[in-house]
């Protein structure tokens, strides 16, 4: 009792030093936080295992609640579940979702004139992409391996395997001809591993070059983020 009391100290004492409230045992093994500040979680959410996550992110609960999220989950900075009803969202194993995206459980447009508000599940599936700034609106199904791109709209299930873009998104490609286009340039442009560190003044000019002559890889540690 006295050394579990002693951890939850120091845990709480390293959360307002760096700006978090990470309750123990919501993350499964290997939970990176990249940067300091402002992620809060609930102690009653549920994640995977290897869940990597920036600040300004919010897992909260409502009624007791909470949303469930798989393993190797990618949450970028500033992505925003539902405040009232993030209960409702299911998001699945090896998912990236990008700075900015905010997802939407409820709709209270005519809450002042019929007094209701609407309210639906979002489910997220495997190895879903969500580009950044875009927003999922309530009730959408969106299949395994998926591609949104940044600052769309969605408003209606998503098959799995599509690429969709827009306002409202709509179908571009295949998530299989996105990656046969890029097995195409991965024959033709330079690949660079991933620097555990900052850029040498080498590196960026080396980058720079190759960015000039349209564009590179980076090759990821872990394929999800």
């Amino acid at each position: 009792m006295v050394i579990r009391a002693v951890q939850q100290w120091r845990l709480k004492q390293l959360g307002m030093k760096l700006g978090f409230t990470v309750p123990r045992h919501v993350f499964g093994p290997g939970l990176s936080l990249a940067h300091y500040g402002s992620v809060v979680v609930n102690g009653r959410a549920h994640v995977g295992r290897n869940a990597r996550v920036h600040s300004c992110v919010n897992i909260g609960e409502a009624d007791g609640k909470v949303p469930r999220i798989g393993d190797n989950v990618y949450l970028g900075p500033g992505v925003t579940s539902d405040w009232s009803f993030g209960h409702l969202i299911t998001i699945g194993d090896e998912t990236t979702i990008v700075s900015g995206t905010r997802i939407l459980c409820h709709d209270a447009s005519s809450n002042r004139r019929l007094g209701v508000t609407w309210c639906a599940p979002v489910s997220i599936g495997r190895r879903v992409y969500i580009g950044a700034d875009a927003l999922v609106l309530p009730g959408v199904a969106i299949g395994d391996d998926v591609v949104i791109a940044a600052g769309a709209v969605v408003t209606r299930d998503i098959p799995p395997g599509l690429v969709v873009a827009g306002v409202p998104a709509r179908r571009i490609s295949t998530t299989q001809d996105l990656d046969s286009r890029r097995q195409q340039l991965l024959a033709s442009r330079p690949v660079f591993e991933r620097d555990g560190g900052g850029l040498s003044l080498a590196r960026v000019s080396e980058l720079s070059a190759a960015g000039s002559e349209g564009g590179y890889f980076i090759r990821s540690k872990r394929p999800s983020a």
